[in-house]
């Protein structure tokens, strides 16, 4: 680890009860951390009524928020308004906006442009690392010119996707470079396993769930001679469909993560998800829920040569037996490797 070289601020989801947002968040704390930089981030959250339920009735978010005392580290006081961010910046030698989808105002809503750095004072050294927009265009023109403004600010943009890339160029005229999620530029996430509660299972991980996921969870592992496991929270179709297979109930980043290592094969909606079977060499597919959310998915399953991973129906994984087919881990690893010291250069240069 190098020597300490300033304190730098993230803003991103690291607060949100969500694998991607915690597990991305620790993967760019780490990277920073390695390279010498204190790292804090900014306390900016907000909940819903059924949320507070969850956190009410299971373990959900205390498990969140043990994972982040662990291994996330340093926030700031708890930010409210656009005048506590801005002084909780004043601390800091540069703010980093990412990664996540940070700027899809269909997430941020009221709080949109706090994600573009408006509280920021003038000159304050600022850039995104991995900012997503959700959707392959941009969907919100009452925000075009306030945005476009608050990117002139920045030192250096990079975001997720190929689509993100166009949106700046196009909508915003900036200038912007594709770098890798977090969880793919740290790529190791040994420290963080524990021990497994099974072996070689059909892992399922699904945002909507649905009874022909279960049906389909149930064949993939028939067709293996394995068994399934749905990593679940409450939804109505827990109650409905599918009460033949085993479940891990709310499991912690850690156990989450845990189970992909030890998985046989991942059928998921989730783009976090997704990054994690790569990581671990994993057998997988992938079957969106929200055809609008796709570009974070086609981006890297195509940049990876994992395009036939990626699939629009229930159906065609079926009729595809990609069960029987196997990924050239070899390959994938090569490309990644380029991608990740691309991302590496963007960092080291946007950094004070």
């Amino acid at each position: 680890m190098e020597q300490n070289k300033g304190k730098i601020g993230v803003l991103t989801f690291a607060k949100g009860d969500s694998y991607g947002a915690v597990l991305q968040a620790y993967a760019l704390a780490e990277v920073l951390r390695r390279m010498g930089y204190r790292v804090e981030f900014f306390h900016l959250t907000w909940t819903t009524w059924r949320h507070e339920l969850i956190t009410f009735v299971t373990p959900f978010s205390r498990r969140f928020e043990s994972f982040r005392r662990e291994y996330i580290g340093t926030f700031s006081k708890e930010c409210h308004t656009r005048e506590d961010l801005a002084r909780a910046s004043k601390v800091l030698d540069c703010c980093i906006m990412g990664s996540d989808q940070i700027w899809n105002p269909a997430i941020t809503t009221h709080r949109t442009l706090r994600y573009f750095g408006d509280f920021l004072p003038d000159g304050v050294r600022r850039f995104s690392y991995g900012a997503s927009f959700g959707y392959d265009s941009w969907r919100f023109p009452e925000l075009t010119d306030d945005v476009r403004k608050l990117l002139t600010c920045f030192n250096a943009v990079s975001v997720r996707e190929n689509e993100g890339v166009s949106i700046c160029h196009d909508v915003f005229g900036c200038d912007a470079v594709k770098v890798l999620d977090p969880t793919l530029l740290l790529g190791d996430f040994s420290s963080l396993l524990c021990k497994p509660a099974f072996k070689d299972a059909v892992v399922g991980f699904k945002f909507v769930p649905s009874e022909p996921y279960y049906g389909l969870m149930r064949q993939i592992a028939r067709e293996l001679e394995s068994f399934p496991v749905l990593m679940e929270g409450l939804s109505k179709m827990v109650f409905k469909a599918g009460m033949r297979v085993r479940r891990c109930w709310f499991p912690s980043p850690q156990t989450w993560v845990t189970n992909i290592a030890n998985a046989r094969f991942v059928v998921t909606d989730s783009f976090h998800c997704m990054v994690f079977a790569i990581l671990f060499k994993k057998e997988f597919v992938v079957i969106p829920s929200n055809s609008a959310l796709l570009s974070r998915m086609t981006s890297l399953l195509g940049d990876l040569g994992l395009d036939d991973r990626l699939f629009s129906s229930y159906k065609e994984v079926v009729d595809s037996k990609i069960w029987c087919r196997t990924i050239d881990y070899i390959e994938v690893d090569k490309r990644l490797e380029c991608l990740r010291e691309k991302s590496m250069d963007f960092l080291r240069a946007a950094l004070p």
